[in-house]
């Protein structure tokens, strides 16, 4: 009998060898672990591409204010005032009241709104994972994680 059993791999006759509960377990978790990990990176992924869809309008818009005659591209006016994470977009209330802008580069044209549009700091809503979308009157655009000054030094 012992020559039997060693012949079959320590396997007794007729009986396979299974997973047991607790192996059967432990793999579940594991492949669980490495689902929530690749949602978590595909979710941030989702989130980084709604900011930039954002940031893009934002950029036709301060260009169309720039160039009146320009063109919009394929959205329509409405479309680009719709940020992908909800919200509004506001002009600055120091661009509205100044005609002659010195600073071009550090002067905020447009920025994401919490909808009180109060043109100034205290209303910039910082919805893209606690960072904005900015769009200067020089033109170029910037996703800051912390609000610039609205009134720039002369």
């Amino acid at each position: 009998m012992p020559f039997a059993w060693a012949m079959t791999g320590g396997r007794t006759r007729g009986r396979k060898r299974a997973f047991t509960l607790a192996e059967l377990l432990v793999v579940m978790g594991i492949i669980s672990v490495l689902a929530g990990l690749v949602f978590a990176a595909a979710w941030k992924a989702v989130i980084r591409a709604r900011a930039s869809t954002c940031l893009n309008n934002m950029r036709q818009i301060g260009m169309n204010w720039m160039i009146p005659e320009g063109d919009l591209g394929k959205k329509s006016k409405e479309d680009l005032w719709k940020c992908p994470e909800g919200g509004t977009y506001a002009f600055s209330a120091y661009v509205q009241q100044h005609r002659v802008i010195t600073n071009p580069a550090d002067t905020v044209l447009l920025y994401e709104s919490k909808g009180n549009f109060t043109g100034d700091e205290s209303d910039v809503d910082l919805r893209h994972q606690g960072a904005a979308n900015f769009i200067f009157c020089d033109g170029h655009a910037e996703f800051l994680h912390s609000v610039p000054k609205f009134v720039p030094d002369q």
